[in-house]
């Protein structure tokens, strides 16, 4: 195990989704990441820190066997203080950043096709 004197790393998020029509499904979702890494032991090489996540995407089933996925997120991370000794210099500075996450993929169901559930009230 290397002495990198990390601490625990804490993720909490929130999310939901909404069935907008039968084929067509939003989420939307909050997060914010604590760093492990802290001002005392942060490197020059991993510049970490506190970061915000908002994320967004959909569900659209094409058919009963293909649906398309796609997903955005927006990560701002927080400035982050570095101070390192390498050897007889010190680096003194500060890291900043943010990022953009996009993803699309396409779900394949196998075998026989879904049953449709009955409804739970009928009318007469």
């Amino acid at each position: 195990m290397l002495p990198f004197g990390y601490s625990d790393g804490w993720f909490f998020s929130l999310g939901g989704e909404y069935k907008a029509t039968s084929a067509l499904t939003l989420r939307a979702g909050i997060g914010y990441e604590i760093s492990p890494v802290k001002d005392a032991v942060r490197r020059v090489s991993l510049p970490d820190n506190d970061r915000l996540w908002l994320s967004t995407g959909f569900t659209y089933e094409v058919t009963q066997r293909f649906a398309l996925n796609a997903s955005y997120s927006f990560l701002h991370i927080k400035k982050a203080p570095i101070r390192q000794n390498l050897g007889p210099l010190t680096f003194t500075g500060e890291s900043k950043g943010h990022a953009h996450l996009l993803s699309i993929g396409l779900t394949s169901k196998w075998g026989e096709p879904v049953a449709k559930e009955a409804p739970l009230v009928k009318k007469f």
